[in-house]
């Protein structure tokens, strides 16, 4: 009678022990797709321009721009698109009016530091005269998340050139530069509305199509949009 109540004992411990040295199950990965995001807003930019002129002398110009800007990226590939537009008041100096401001990007590589391409518009007057010069744009950016917070900063500065068509071929030539930062903050909870504020400056040298030698934009702006992103890119760049 005592054999049974021992079998029992020593068939149990035999599966604890088994399950024990089981190896604990590893992590799944979180799949390459939920690095990915979209977002869709409104931007209002205060905008400074300074310009010297072929002619001499400079005139600065003041105003306000107002337009959407369309960012969207997957695992390692992205698009950046924008459009603003506004009036500038100079005093009388030749820059006012509307002034258009269009641009393009494509961005490649990790969010944490990533190289960017794209194509450039800027459409105002100089001098009273209505231009319209371009440029292409090649740059690098920078993503990063504070923590668990929501808050996302980004970091860019790209060299501006224009395309010019020689005997021997086609040619860039270095027009300028341009430097972004900006701090975004995603809505609490499950809310896809976020909320931007950043500075942008640019500097443009022997412009095309116009009659400026140089001209420098520059200010503050504030966006707010729609953001469709997973949780994770909040915490983990």
């Amino acid at each position: 009678m005592i054999r049974l109540p021992l079998g029992l004992v020593l068939a149990s411990a035999t599966t604890t022990a088994a399950i024990a040295q089981q190896p604990e199950p590893t992590p799944t990965a979180p799949s390459q797709s939920r690095a990915g995001e979209i977002r869709i807003g409104f931007v209002a930019q205060s905008l400074r321009r300074q310009s010297a002129f072929d002619a001499g002398g400079t005139a600065t110009g003041v105003g306000s721009l107002s337009g959407f800007e369309l960012f969207a990226r997957l695992e390692g590939v992205g698009l950046l698109a924008r459009r603003s537009t506004g009036t500038i008041d100079a005093n009388g100096h030749g820059l006012e009016g509307e002034y258009l401001l269009r641009e393009v990007r494509l961005i490649i590589g990790p969010r944490v530091f990533s190289i960017e391409g794209g194509r450039l518009q800027r459409t105002g007057s100089y001098l009273n005269v209505e231009a319209a010069p371009t440029a292409w744009r090649g740059g690098i950016r920078s993503q990063w998340s504070i923590g668990g917070s929501g808050v996302v900063v980004t970091i860019g500065a790209g060299a501006l050139f224009s395309k010019l068509d020689t005997e021997g071929g086609a040619q860039f030539k270095l027009r300028g530069h341009d430097l972004d930062a900006q701090a975004l903050l995603q809505a609490p909870g499950h809310l896809p509305l976020y909320v931007l504020a950043g500075w942008r400056y640019e500097r443009f040298d022997d412009l095309e199509a116009s009659s400026a030698r140089s001209e420098e934009a520059s200010g503050p702006y504030l966006g707010i949009g729609v953001r469709l992103a997973p949780r994770a890119i909040l915490r983990d760049p």
